[in-house]
């Protein structure tokens, strides 16, 4: 039974980490390293930290001034030593039986990487909805070929969460997050190891809950949004080509990784902490709209299997009416 070091960036997440945390050490796979990275935390985590390393001598805590997750994960990474290496969020849930049935899957399948979906919980009020994620329309082995037709038949469309993927250490050993990143520094990384990788499993496994609760980053303004967008988009653009995709597929993919990507940047400028005036955000989206080349890509981008708002909100893009965008989305965040 190989080792796996389960490494957890915490930064001020007391009231949701004791859930976390036992769920981890609840884990029926045994042979666990769990490396639990404090990054400079203010409330009572550290304390938690500490308190849970008595109770379990598997686990390993750091204590850092606050750098920010990238580093946070990196410190971890220097640490572990397990055979295979996963990431899990502190204010995210696992399900008793996740890991012993992906390492099944992975020593079965003797690959250097598995991907697993994941359950959604989006927290508002109270109240939780949920709904699974990233789920494979292949679940098995692929080599490196087979990933090729693989990427093509999901144009693409391929989860880049780093808790959704369990590594070996080999595969990833001189890789590291760019901590000049604060958003989608995991995306980077998962597509700097799968263009490594020359094997995969896919599982359809979704007992990761992935929690989303307001104040997260997935409601808050990111100012370095575009420049973290043009980092994964370079990395999706190596792994494709690691993958000798033509250049029409190329074309086709990355129309779905720009046009979605600036969709994106819509709508982080209409979230409420997202002070900019609307000139200053106009121009954020103007010079955007040109690094990204959307009139370029929006020949190749393809709307078929979008619901009615994305083919609204797509169709107002390519129109260059995103001011219309930025006024109601605004106002509806503001509801929100």
């Amino acid at each position: 039974m190989e080792k796996i070091s389960i490494i957890v960036p915490i930064y001020n997440v007391a009231p949701y980490l004791p859930a976390c945390l036992d769920s981890i050490i609840h884990q029926t796979y045994l042979n666990l390293e769990i490396i639990l990275v404090d990054d400079g935390s203010t409330d009572s985590s550290n304390k938690i930290c500490e308190q849970y390393k008595t109770v379990d001598p598997r686990i390993q805590v750091i204590h850092q001034k606050n750098q920010g997750v990238s580093t946070a994960r990196n410190a971890g990474l220097a640490l572990a030593a397990g055979h295979y290496i996963t990431f899990a969020d502190a204010d995210d849930l696992l399900e008793p039986s996740l890991l012993a049935e992906c390492i099944k899957a992975i020593e079965t399948g003797q690959t250097d990487v598995l991907y697993h979906g994941f359950k959604k919980d989006v927290w508002k009020s109270g109240k939780v909805s949920s709904s699974l994620k990233g789920i494979p329309s292949f679940e098995g082995v692929l080599s490196e070929n087979q990933m090729k037709d693989y990427i093509l038949a999901q144009k693409g469309n391929l989860n880049v969460n780093v808790f959704s993927y369990i590594f070996t250490r080999e595969l990833i050993a001189d890789l590291r997050f760019n901590p000049d990143l604060p958003y989608a520094e995991d995306a980077v990384f998962v597509m700097q190891a799968l263009s490594k990788a020359q094997t995969y499993y896919f599982s359809a496994n979704c007992d990761y809950h992935y929690n989303v609760r307001a104040g997260s980053a997935a409601y808050r303004w990111q100012p370095k949004l575009v420049e973290c967008y043009r980092n994964n988009f370079m990395e999706t653009r190596h792994f494709l080509e690691s993958l000798e995709l033509t250049s029409r597929e190329m074309e086709e993919i990355m129309s779905q990784k720009y046009v979605d990507g600036y969709a994106s940047l819509v709508y982080n400028l209409c979230l409420p902490t997202c002070t900019l005036s609307l000139k200053e955000k106009y121009r954020i989206l103007q010079s955007a709209r040109t690094e990204f080349r959307i009139d370029h890509y929006k020949r190749f981008y393809r709307l078929k299997e979008a619901g009615l708002f994305q083919k609204a909100k797509t169709f107002l893009i390519f129109r260059h009416f995103e001011i219309f965008l930025i006024l109601f989305g605004t106002l509806y965040c503001k509801k929100g």
